[in-house]
């Protein structure tokens, strides 16, 4: 072994030297097995089981929108809107109702009805039957609906109607916005018709001239 000033250098390599001597003197019966692979291949894990796909979200439930009829068409109004024979649509139960007012209270909190029928010509009939729910009155805190019958009424009349129902009194509109709100109305109204919006222009002078509404510049406006 070379001469080394080192002692862990020594004793390493005392260390290797007796080692290689203790392999020597035991290699007769050295008979070491090496363990071999498996003949078959270890089977692969198992999957995860699949998962259900998520259920879609339902989505929001939407108000059905009132299908057109030119006989009867319903806009939410109050009590105090309402006058004596007018056709009047109120919830009952999840049931829709049609009634005609017979009486207002002088507070307009209420009114006595009595319940019937609409025919496809908005011709309203009696049904006869007391309604024992609400005993005939319906107060303020109900959503009622009054009928408008845009048949028995004329252009301009109707044309008024449409412009009450989506402008405020003393409110400023124009005229883009009378064709926006009550163009595809009126054409539904007059499906025959192909100068609607030059029979509105025509229609807003004629209710200017009778003091429904008052002209303030070119297409502008306000509603008496």
């Amino acid at each position: 072994m070379p001469i080394t000033s080192d002692f862990s250098t020594f004793w390493s390599r005392y260390n290797m030297k007796n080692i290689k001597k203790f392999w020597r003197s035991t290699s007769p019966i050295q008979k070491f097995n090496t363990p071999s692979l498996p003949s078959t291949p270890l089977s692969s894990p198992p999957s995860p089981p699949s998962l259900p796909p998520p259920s879609p979200k339902p989505s929001p439930k939407k108000s059905p929108e009132q299908k057109f009829n030119p006989y009867f068409y319903f806009s939410r109004v109050s009590i105090d809107q309402l006058q004596v024979g007018d056709i009047v649509k109120y919830n009952q139960k999840d049931k829709e109702n049609i009634c005609k007012v017979i009486k207002i209270t002088p507070s307009k909190k209420s009114f006595k009805k009595i319940d019937g029928n609409l025919s496809d010509s908005g011709t309203f009939t009696e049904s006869g039957i007391s309604n024992l729910i609400d005993k005939d009155t319906i107060i303020s805190s109900r959503k009622i609906f009054k009928m408008y019958n845009f048949k028995n009424n004329i252009w301009r009349k109707n044309l008024l109607y449409l412009i009450n129902l989506h402008f405020k009194k003393s409110q400023v509109f124009t005229t883009p916005e009378v064709y926006q709100k009550c163009e595809r109305i009126l054409q539904q109204v007059y499906p025959k018709s192909k100068t609607i919006r030059a029979s509105i222009l025509r229609n807003l002078q004629f209710l200017r001239d009778e003091k429904y509404i008052k002209f303030i510049s070119l297409g502008k406006y306000i509603l008496l």
